[in-house]
């Protein structure tokens, strides 16, 4: 038997092939030709280029199109499309959107329950899955929601209840996701422990993922995902905002202990950040007299500022070539491997100064998604190299046989076909944003004028409404454009 048929057998497609007799030569490429094109029709397409689906709504954001961005989200009720919705609903800044936005997110943290509670805990799931991926690519996979944005669901799923008034569920989500991250830390750990397991499945002689990093450093920025600031994070998934927000929402609910352990957290994750620092000052210092004497005089207002878009992920194709002797014939061979790599939003990279009644503050930045992104993708690459020499096999196993009858040219079409599957998965969560920042100002309750210096030179004004002992006010800048989010 062959590994193509092997693998087969191991993986979604097994039924269908497992009575078939062992397949090679020109009846792999048949069937190789054949399987693409039937998974080109289903949902997870595997020629699928997500980055050039998300190119047009980022597009219409920048342009003040918000409308457009939400509709060309509307088509698909899977994982990936939940949180793009999600997102683009909580800019439409009434109650509505809050609840459209929470619908939408409810749905995608439907998928991380089954996530928790599937197979994937377990280090069996991930090998099924890597061996599945290997006989086509990451597409033909449902969506696997990336560690950071597990947390950050949670993070937004707690934003939009604050700007529905509950505070409460608010908390819930919050504790939820100290779950999350509690669970991702023990199931990152096993993975990592079963890592080398999963490279005994590799072909002879096959290279390194080190190899290929110093054989093809200018088709790929894998200087950008070995950076020292994206390497220098605890890990991928943890975010100072995050856990900040959930500080805040303790110290608004009077639950001060709680709340001195997420600032602390917060802390440590961005240890520069005064703003955190002040905030642990303050928690220490509270206490029930002076709080209440504030309540109905002031409001607490937690500012947040996100900035542009998430990286996109484009697919890079490397190829491997090398001659291949076999029955006295000298057959050129080439496959090819495909590695996704970072697209940084490159046009809304800073944040905007902001003034309140003409008074104007300098938001701090918490979170890097950037930084994140680079940091995930850098821990997951050895893993997503595995599946990629999978596929190396499956091609250099209907060349070799090709070589074997001589059959040149059929060579060089299972090349041209290989190539064609062989693109990486380019689907993430493209609307959040590239970096969050934050700032803290106390202000007396009722009506303030917001405005944000948007690129420099322009203002663009929002009338904010404090009536609460405390209240989180957001904006997002995209280009020339701001959403407010209150």
């Amino acid at each position: 038997m062959s590994i193509f048929s092997k693998l087969y057998k191991l993986g979604r497609f097994g039924k269908l092939f497992s009575n078939l007799p062992s397949v090679s030569g020109v009846s792999s490429i048949v069937i190789s030709m054949m399987l693409s094109s039937c998974l080109a029709a289903c949902a997870n397409n595997p020629m699928r280029s997500y980055k050039v689906e998300t190119d047009t709504p980022v597009s219409m954001l920048r342009n003040n199109n918000l409308d457009g961005a939400i509709a060309s989200f509307d088509k698909s009720s899977d994982l990936i499309s939940y949180l793009e919705r999600g997102s683009v609903y909580r800019m439409q800044d009434y109650r509505d959107g809050y609840i459209n936005s929470n619908s939408n997110f409810n749905n995608a943290n439907n998928y991380v329950n089954k996530w928790l509670a599937s197979y994937h805990n377990g280090t069996w799931g991930g090998i099924s899955d890597t061996f599945e991926a290997g006989l086509v690519n990451d597409k033909v996979l449902d969506y696997q929601i990336k560690d950071y944005e597990k947390v950050m669901l949670s993070t937004y799923v707690a934003l939009n209840y604050i700007s529905l008034g509950n505070w409460d569920n608010a908390r819930v989500e919050i504790k939820r996701m100290y779950q999350i991250e509690d669970r991702i830390r023990q199931y990152r750990e096993v993975e990592y422990q079963t890592a080398k397991q999963k490279s005994g499945a590799l072909p002879k002689n096959a290279p390194t993922l080190e190899q290929i990093e110093r054989q093809n450093s200018g088709a790929y920025s894998f200087d950008f995902i070995n950076r020292p600031s994206a390497l220098g994070l605890q890990n991928s998934y943890q975010s100072a905002f995050s856990h900040y927000l959930a500080g805040f929402i303790f110290e608004s609910l009077g639950e001060y202990d709680l709340a001195r352990l997420g600032y602390v957290r917060a802390l440590q994750l961005n240890p520069s950040n005064a703003l955190i620092k002040e905030s642990i000052n303050n928690v220490d210092n509270k206490s029930a007299t002076s709080s209440a004497s504030n309540n109905n005089k002031f409001t607490d207002v937690l500012f947040i500022e996100e900035v542009g878009h998430a990286p996109q992920l484009k697919s890079i194709t490397i190829p491997i070539p090398w001659v291949q002797s076999s029955n006295g014939n000298n057959c050129f061979m080439a496959v090819t491997m495909s590695l996704p790599m970072l697209d940084p939003d490159k046009l809304d990279t800073t944040s905007s100064a902001f003034l309140i009644d003409n008074n104007e503050y300098n938001p701090l930045l918490f979170t890097d998604v950037n930084l994140m992104a680079a940091r995930s993708l850098h821990d997951n690459l050895p893993n997503i190299f595995i599946r990629n020499m999978l596929r190396v096999a499956r091609d250099y196993t209907l060349q070799q046989a090709a070589c074997n009858n001589g059959v040149g040219v059929i060579g060089i079409a299972s090349l041209l076909g290989g190539s064609v599957i062989n693109s990486a998965d380019e689907r993430t969560w493209v609307m959040l944003p590239s970096k969050v920042y934050a700032q803290r100002v106390k202000l007396n309750r009722g009506v303030h004028k917001l405005q944000v210096l948007v690129n420099g030179s322009r203002l663009v004004s929002a009338k904010i409404n404090l009536t609460a002992p405390y209240q989180v006010i957001t904006w997002r800048v995209v280009g020339n454009s701001v959403y407010f989010s209150q």
